[in-house]
């Protein structure tokens, strides 16, 4: 009798240790700064970030980074992010988007930029992987 109640223990805290290791890898792929689904999605909104966060799952398909501190997007900034498909950056500082920025963001359809400091938006930057998406500005 008490070696079956041994071996029950013994294989309920290897279950519960898998999982729970399971769950730090999952949370492992979001930056710090950042609430991350399991579906792909990272709000990264309001928290003061002055760049963009790295950490990032590359399998994240919303991004949301509005109402922070973002001054400047450079070159390949989302490189690591192919399967992007709708980035919000409204509610920033943004004055200067570099024409590479979202470069590789293939899979890009939503682009929000409103209420930030742009004069001009290189269309390189902006509209090369939206041709037939919607560009909000």
């Amino acid at each position: 009798m008490m070696p079956s109640f041994a071996v029950r223990i013994l294989v309920l805290g290897l279950c519960v240790r898998g999982a729970a290791a399971q769950a730090a890898s999952s949370a492992a792929v979001c930056a710090p700064a950042c609430r991350c689904d399991g579906d792909g999605g990272a709000d990264c909104s309001g928290r003061g970030l002055s760049s963009v966060p790295s950490g990032l799952s590359a399998f994240t398909y919303y991004l949301d980074l509005s109402m922070n501190n973002i001054t400047e997007l450079p070159a390949n900034v989302f490189k690591n992010l192919p399967y992007l498909e709708e980035l919000r950056l409204a509610g920033n500082d943004l004055t200067f988007i570099h024409p590479e920025a979202l470069f590789g963001l293939h899979q890009l359809k939503v682009l929000m930029l409103q209420n930030n400091q742009l004069k001009t938006v290189s269309v390189r930057a902006a509209v090369r992987n939206l041709l037939s998406s919607a560009v909000c500005c």
